[in-house]
């Protein structure tokens, strides 16, 4: 038998196109991996927003104490979340810091539009040292772990909402977005997401 010494060489069009598949393979992914990752942080954030609720509504029941969760904005951006701390009445009207203010993954702000709480709520800037002159937005939990919210919503709805979106969002929400429902009876928060 005759054996072949003959080999098979790959030719430059073949290279290039595979080359060419492998390039739009990665670019499709990395728009791909670009909506996990927003999709990812505004979880993180949600998770972030409701243990801290929850951790304040535990606080008032334990320590039988007025309890305020602020919502910190940036300056530059008027929705832009920042920062989110407890606080624990001390006095009429002065409060003391509780937990260290957790950040926030930037770019996700709150949606104004679709957040009832920030409808019926006026942006107030603190004078406290820990965080003076800072524009927030706070909510109360009582003592009996219920909230400083009225029993409904302006929407006629028995729970109040805080919606976190892409950056860009109007009036109609993103593909990403989530939301933080809570009850202002029992002070409980839980998340709705898409």
């Amino acid at each position: 038998m005759k054996k072949s010494n003959s080999r098979r060489a790959v030719t430059l069009l073949e290279l290039l196109t595979v080359m060419a598949i492998a390039s739009v393979m990665i670019v499709l992914s990395t728009f791909s991996l670009n909506g996990y990752t927003a999709g990812l942080r505004i979880s993180e954030n949600v998770a972030t927003i409701e243990q801290t609720l929850n951790d304040a509504r535990q606080m008032a029941i334990t320590e039988n104490a007025v309890v305020e969760v602020r919502f910190y904005i940036q300056e530059s951006e008027p929705n832009e979340l920042v920062d989110i701390g407890v606080f624990r009445r001390t006095g009429a009207s002065s409060f003391e810091i509780q937990r260290r203010l957790r950040r926030l993954h930037p770019g996700y702000p709150l949606n104004q539009d679709q957040s009832s709480i920030l409808q019926n709520a006026e942006q107030r800037v603190s004078t406290s040292m820990a965080d003076a002159n800072r524009g927030y937005y706070g909510i109360s939990y009582r003592a009996d772990g219920s909230l400083d919210l009225p029993a409904t919503s302006a929407t006629g709805d028995n729970g109040w909402y805080l919606t976190l979106a892409r950056r860009g969002a109007g009036e109609t929400l993103p593909a990403i977005w989530s939301s933080i429902r809570l009850d202002p009876q029992t002070g409980r928060a839980s998340i709705i997401r898409p």
